[in-house]
């Protein structure tokens, strides 16, 4: 017979696992919505190509400090890259 802690801490467990794969669903969706808005931003803001591919970087560098980092230990996520 399994134990009420033993059960917790399975839940645990998938529940880590659950948080990290939404994580990084989140960056893929977001990533995808970042280049399928990119023909807009050519137009809109008269980026090059060249631009276009610092923007997209920008995105993710920032978009992947802040999912990564718990609010609670840094106001910025971002900060991270400053140590």
């Amino acid at each position: 017979m399994i134990s009420q802690s033993e059960l917790a801490a399975g839940r645990e467990k998938w529940s880590a696992l659950y948080a990290l794969v939404a994580g990084s669903l989140m960056v893929n969706v977001d990533s995808t919505i970042v280049n399928v808005a990119l023909p807009a931003i050519r137009l809109d803001l008269g980026f090059s190509e060249e631009s276009l591919i610092w923007v997209v970087n920008a995105y993710l560098v920032a978009f992947g400090g802040f999912s990564s980092q718990r609010p609670i230990e840094r106001p910025l996520g971002i900060a991270r890259f400053s140590q």
